[in-house]
């Protein structure tokens, strides 16, 4: 009995084993003919509240015995809405739950299973197949690109199971593993293929070498997507239209509640990073927005990404750019119009236009309906680079044309003041032209002339060009200009101020204080001050006893550019006369000169302090001669009578010379230096001169 139960199973496992690569066969087949097979049919997209069933354990096969849970699985809205409605292969079965348990599946309950809510249409129908063979690979009954794939070669229930490898085709060989579950890991629509799993079976002490194979078809979790604009609209798109672009796509209902992400791109580059929305809008189409665009979806891993094809967008111009006219190629002095030309296009020509201008960059007539900018009289300031810009009224499409270089050609140079003579002094006759020159291809045109000092006119617009005054006086010193003008006024320019200075010559110069004769004593101290009563920028000379007093005299100090002298204590070598001479100079060759008054300066003393003086020092001078005299003799004196020997007589006294005179006496007359200073070589010449006397 034991041999045929094993023939038996043998049969069936041989059975099973060819139906299961009949059936790789058959899904390839149908793949290649593109004939839908009911395990693997995407459901209808778009399908309003479609129930969806799945399976717990997530496989698409079960071995006979075990228990399989299929549940019917609803939109939220439609959650708790019994009863639910049951089909095995197309038949409606006696169910009414959402959960339906085949507690210890048979062959028989194999099938295709669909469900449905009474609010929901019919789901897809899902394959469940139940096997009593030795081996079955078992893979999820769906799986979906971007998914993370991992299948069981599994042996029957309380066999005993070697290790398992996986491969895919004939030779590629996917893994192993001795628990049976291999790890494909993230699929993608290429994953798919025919899966055949080998694994050795041990049954009553027999093992068999089994293999199974299953055909896995990777779902795609959303379509490739589509971009459209403007809902599908491709008619012609202006510049200043609103543009928007959107990317659809359809995810599986079995993935409904996926995330996605959609990205933007116009000719190859990013226009809008992925986000949550599908649309990318465009307020106001520009020229530069034309492009071929591009949408790009993804999960939020980037697991999965699809691009759409490519869509062109061309943006037709509203108006073309605008260019700068000048009403003149050459511009003077004089009224300029600029004109900002543009040209709308013939299908929007009532579409209102606004006019802007700049010079070099600064708006000089701000948005308005004129496309001209005006300038009555056109200053040299009014160079520069100019630039238009024009807008549509909202200011969705603007424009600004290229710089253009207007140079405005001078009419005439400013003024410059010009006098003569160039020195003027009190009574001359002043002339001061305004002194300019018209531009060559202008030199007709008139010009009138004023002219200003310190600011206030002197002499109104008239068609001289000189200001004269017959006789300057000193008032008529100041900051000159003049003004020249055409006689519209429309161009007027100034010369910059000239400082004219009246000169007059020095006279009448005093020295003060005023007195002719000044008595000071002897270390007091006096300043003088020469003071003229007029004349332009003088100079000022002191003369002490006809000798100029130089500013680096070490007797005097001179102070105020020469203005005042000043003795500080006063001695004998300061009396004297003094004047000062004052000059100035109005021309190369015209000096003018004054002298003033005469001051004599007598220096007196203190005669009683000066005779006190005397006398004390005579008095010191005496006393020191008497002690030199007195200290100088009692030294000699010392000296002779302890270094020096004399003969006695017999009656022991000293004995005298020939003349009677005392030998001391005259040995301290012989030998009192001259210069006052006592010397100690001398009492030894003495003692010489002494013993001579005696001989």
């Amino acid at each position: 009995m034991v041999g045929g139960v094993h023939i038996t199973y043998n049969a069936v496992h041989n059975s099973i084993y060819l139906i299961l690569n009949m059936q790789c066969i058959i899904y390839i087949i149908h793949i290649f003919c593109f004939l839908p097979l009911p395990v693997m049919t995407m459901e209808n997209v778009g399908a309003a509240g479609r129930a969806t069933v799945s399976f717990s354990p997530n496989w698409a096969s079960a071995f006979t015995s075990e228990s399989v849970t299929l549940t019917c699985n609803v939109a939220p809205s439609a959650q708790g809405d019994p009863p639910y409605s049951w089909y095995k292969d197309g038949v409606r079965m006696g169910i009414r739950e959402q959960n339906y348990t085949i507690v210890s599946a048979q062959v028989s309950d194999s099938g295709e299973y669909q469900c449905k809510s009474r609010s929901s249409d019919r789901s897809e129908a899902v394959t469940l197949t139940v096997s009593n063979g030795y081996l079955t690979l078992k893979v999820p009954p769906f799986v979906f690109e971007g998914d993370y794939l991992e299948v069981s070669c599994a042996g029957y229930p309380g066999y005993e199971a070697g290790t398992a490898r996986l491969y895919k085709g004939n030779d590629t060989m996917i893994g192993s593993s001795s628990t049976g579950s291999l790890w494909i890991g993230a699929v993608a629509m290429a994953t798919s293929g025919c899966y055949t799993c080998y694994r050795r079976v041990v049954h009553h002490g027999y093992s068999y070498e089994k293999k199974s194979d299953v055909y896995i078809s990777v779902k795609e979790l959303f379509s490739k997507p589509k971009i459209s604009v403007n809902s599908g609209s491709l008619g012609q798109i202006n510049e200043g239209d609103p543009i928007m672009f959107k990317c659809d796509t359809n995810l599986s209902p079995r993935r409904e509640t996926t995330e996605l992400q959609f990205a933007f791109y116009r000719n190859g580059h990013n226009v809008q990073g992925f986000s949550l929305s599908n649309q990318y809008g465009v307020p106001s189409a520009q020229l530069e927005d034309s492009g071929n665009y591009t949408c790009e979806v993804q999960t939020p891993t980037g697991s999965v990404r699809k691009r759409s094809n490519m869509v062109h967008i061309h943006i037709q111009e509203l108006f073309s750019y605008p260019q700068i006219k000048v009403s003149a190629d050459q511009v003077t002095e004089d009224h300029v119009t600029i004109t900002c030309d543009t040209e709308l296009r013939p299908h929007r020509e009532t579409t209102e236009l606004q006019f802007a201008f700049y010079r070099n960059g600064h708006n000089v007539q701000g948005f308005s309906l004129s496309n001209q900018y005006g300038v009555p009289s056109a200053q040299l300031e009014d160079s520069g680079n100019y630039t238009c810009e024009v807008q549509t009224p909202t200011g969705s499409v603007r424009k600004r044309s290229r710089e253009a270089q207007i140079h405005i050609q001078e009419l005439f140079p400013y003024p410059q003041i010009k006098v003569s003579p160039n020195q003027v002094r009190e009574g001359d006759h002043m002339t001061i032209t305004c002194d300019t020159e018209l531009s060559p291809h202008r030199e007709t045109t008139e010009l009138q002339f004023a002219f200003y000092r310190n600011g206030h006119n002197v002499q109104g617009f008239n068609s001289s060009n000189q200001y004269g005054v017959p006789s300057a006086q000193l008032e008529d010193s100041g900051n000159y200009t003049c003004e020249a003008q055409t006689p519209s006024g429309s161009v007027k320019k100034t010369s910059d101020p000239k400082s004219i200075q009246i000169k007059e010559p020095v006279a009448d110069a005093r020295i003060t204080p005023e007195e002719d004769e000044l008595a000071v004593k002897v270390e007091d101290n006096l300043c003088l001050t020469c003071s003229v009563a007029k004349g332009t920028n003088p100079l000022f000379l002191w003369i002490h006893n006809n000798k100029t007093i130089g500013h680096e005299s070490v007797l005097y100090q001179v102070r105020e550019s020469g203005k005042v002298l000043c003795i500080e204590s006063a001695q004998l070598q300061h009396a004297g006369t003094y004047w000062c001479e004052v000059r100035n100079q109005l021309s190369s060759n015209r000096i003018f000169t004054v002298t003033s008054n005469i001051v004599t300066i007598s220096i007196s003393g203190n005669t009683y302090r000066y005779v006190v003086m005397g006398i004390g020092i005579s008095l010191a001078s005496l006393l020191l001669v008497t002690a030199i005299v007195v200290f100088k003799y009692r030294s000699t004196m010392a000296s002779c009578f302890t270094c020096c020997h004399f003969p006695t007589s017999s009656g022991g006294s000293v004995t005298k010379d020939q003349n009677g005179s005392d030998p001391r006496q005259q040995v301290a007359n012989l030998y009192i230096p001259n210069d006052g200073k006592p010397e100690e070589e001398q009492p030894e010449y003495g003692n010489s001169e002494f013993a001579l006397n005696y001989i």
